[in-house]
């Protein structure tokens, strides 16, 4: 829901925006001061997906509405979850779950702005990228009645590269400081490798019950994703 009301509202920003770019003034004045013009440089703090993660981009103004925009973006996760069953108030099974990833992603977009005299500013942006994320799922369970100790694991690394496109708008508190949101889509190729290990320990030696790597490669097109953050200017 909370990215369905972003999009609807970027979109009715875009569309007044535009409307008023159709019909250009030259006596006008900017709604607000702002830092839009040749030469202006800016870093971006943005957060992904309601802080889920999170990137810092440096971007250049080549015209008052023409932009380039290098960035890095980032994401870690860890996870410990308790896994026990309980039969008739007597325990059978303990155990506990731990889930870790990271990511990292380098995209260049090439911004354009609907119209530098408006309060708020639209924009539009497309560009390549690259990213890597790699994630570790390892479960142990211990059946309390035979004492045996089952240990899953499984391990992903995806690389993928591609390009993005995205709609956004830019609302400047100050004219060096501006708050920022945007939506973008992905597409592109995606490789991924798992790795699928499973271990049961009883009385004896550790015997390995399974083993396996797969490896799942072709294109993909994924949904979007919202970031919001600040702009500094100088």
């Amino acid at each position: 829901m909370k990215r369905l009301i972003l999009v609807v509202a970027l979109c009715l920003l875009a569309a007044a925006s535009f409307a008023r770019a159709a019909e250009p003034d030259s006596t006008a004045s900017p709604g607000r001061p702002n830092s839009l013009q040749k030469g202006a440089r800016a870093f971006q703090f943005l957060s992904t997906d309601w802080m889920s993660s999170g990137g810092l981009y440096y971007k250049w103004h080549r015209a008052a509405n023409r932009a380039l925009r290098l960035g890095v973006s980032f994401s870690a996760e860890e996870n410990e979850i308790d896994l026990n069953a309980d039969t008739t108030a007597v325990a059978v099974l303990n155990g506990w779950e731990e889930r870790n990833s990271y990511g990292v992603s380098i995209e260049l977009v090439m911004q354009r702005y609907a119209n530098v005299l408006a309060s708020a500013h639209v924009f539009y942006g497309i560009g390549p990228f690259f990213s890597f994320s790699s994630a570790h799922n390892e479960r142990q369970i211990t059946d309390l009645t035979s004492g045996d100790v089952l240990v899953d694991q499984q391990d992903y690394d995806t690389w993928s590269a591609g390009g993005r496109f995205m709609l956004g708008a830019e609302w400047f508190i100050s004219r060096s400081l501006s708050l920022d949101m945007e939506y973008y889509v992905s597409g592109g190729y995606r490789s991924t490798t798992r790795e699928t290990s499973s271990n049961q320990y009883g009385l004896g030696p550790a015997d390995p019950v399974f083993h396996s790597t797969e490896e799942s490669e072709g294109v993909f097109v994924s949904g979007g994703s919202a970031r919001i953050g600040l702009g500094i200017y100088f």
